[in-house]
């Protein structure tokens, strides 16, 4: 408003009026540029955001899968466990290790490498004779029972979710 009055004193009443269309066209121009810029902000910033909430939203599926077919393909060995020596262990255990191989990487090598090791050893647990040496393979298989539990942990974190954890 100032530099109005200042033309006015300078400038004639037509010089004043050219002036003042000038500054209002600059006026609008920035505002309606500074509208575009927004405007084009807002909607890359609204696809940022959907395109993370999809991602996030994937990353949480394949988790909950990985999370339920390891649990599901571990749930089955242990359940092979209670009937070692009643039956003949291969067909089912190579049934679980189908599926192992057919999720492989949902599942991960960690995971799967846990898995083909069980096999191993539950084979070995089912066809020894020796029952002092059939306890020690047993034991070993507690042991990798533990490292499920500890691989568990380390991918989604299940010992440290709690009720308190949700009423921060």
């Amino acid at each position: 408003m100032n530099q109005l009055l200042q033309w006015a004193k300078q400038y004639s009443a037509p010089t004043l009026v050219i002036l003042a269309l000038g500054a209002a066209f600059v006026f609008i121009l920035q505002n309606v540029a500074e509208r575009a810029i927004s405007s084009e902000f807002d909607r890359r910033l609204e696809e940022m955001t959907l395109l993370i909430e999809r991602r996030s939203r994937f990353e949480e599926k394949v988790l909950l899968d990985k999370y339920v077919k390891v649990t599901e393909l571990q749930s089955k060995i242990e359940r092979e466990t209670m009937t070692l020596g009643q039956k003949p262990p291969e067909e089912p255990l190579d049934e679980i290790m189908k599926d192992a191989v057919a999720y492989r990487y949902l599942i991960g090598d960690k995971f799967f490498n846990l898995f083909k090791e069980e096999k191993k050893l539950l084979l070995k647990t089912a066809y020894e004779h020796d029952k002092a040496r059939q306890n020690e393979l047993y034991n070993k298989y507690q042991s990798f029972r533990q490292l499920f539990r500890q691989l568990l942990n380390e991918h989604f974190g299940i010992d440290r979710i709690t009720w308190k954890s949700i009423n921060r």
